[in-house]
């Protein structure tokens, strides 16, 4: 997505935190996404991957938690803005 986006542009990733664990890692849920410290995690059962750490030098990534209608869960937003 990085790649196809214009510079100075965003992507918008919008998940449910930890919903491969809650979904047993079944059909479209097979990681979870979470933040630590900041930056965007994605992880399963054989380990985890900091996102952002390999953007750097070419995008600007932010984390925040919203939490959903009625309050039972809670997303991550990752906003990445691809560097000028």
């Amino acid at each position: 997505m990085l790649t196809l986006v214009k510079r100075g542009r965003y992507v918008l990733l919008r998940h449910c935190v930890d919903e491969g664990v809650a979904q047993m890692y079944r059909g479209l849920h097979q990681w979870n996404f979470n933040m630590r410290q900041g930056d965007f995690i994605s992880w399963d059962e054989a380990g985890e991957y900091n996102v952002t750490q390999p953007l750097r030098r070419q995008a600007t990534v932010q984390c925040h938690y919203e939490d959903a209608a009625g309050g039972r869960k809670k997303w991550i937003v990752c906003i990445i803005r691809k560097k000028p």
